[in-house]
């Protein structure tokens, strides 16, 4: 989060406009651990886009960096034992 403000900041380009609607959807949680965000925030598909997952707000969730890469790591795994 940034000391200016409480809005988590995110990397890359990413409207504010979805960064807020995200917000008013889900709080400032973490989609993942549920801790408030703070640090390094970003933007997570809930159905990856490998898997077909669309960049609509019903897709899309807030996360640390940490747990998004935690989960990612998990799916990779997962899909190397079955393939």
């Amino acid at each position: 989060m940034s000391r200016r403000s409480k809005t988590p900041q995110l990397r890359g380009n990413m409207r504010k406009c979805k960064l807020r609607k995200l917000l008013a959807l889900y709080g400032d949680v973490c989609a993942w651990c549920g801790r408030k965000l703070d640090g390094d925030v970003t933007l997570d598909h809930v159905l990856a886009k490998h898997f077909g997952g669309g960049h609509d707000l019903g897709n899309l969730v807030l996360a640390h960096r940490v747990c998004n890469q935690a989960r990612e790591s998990h799916y990779r795994r997962k899909e190397n034992h079955n393939g």
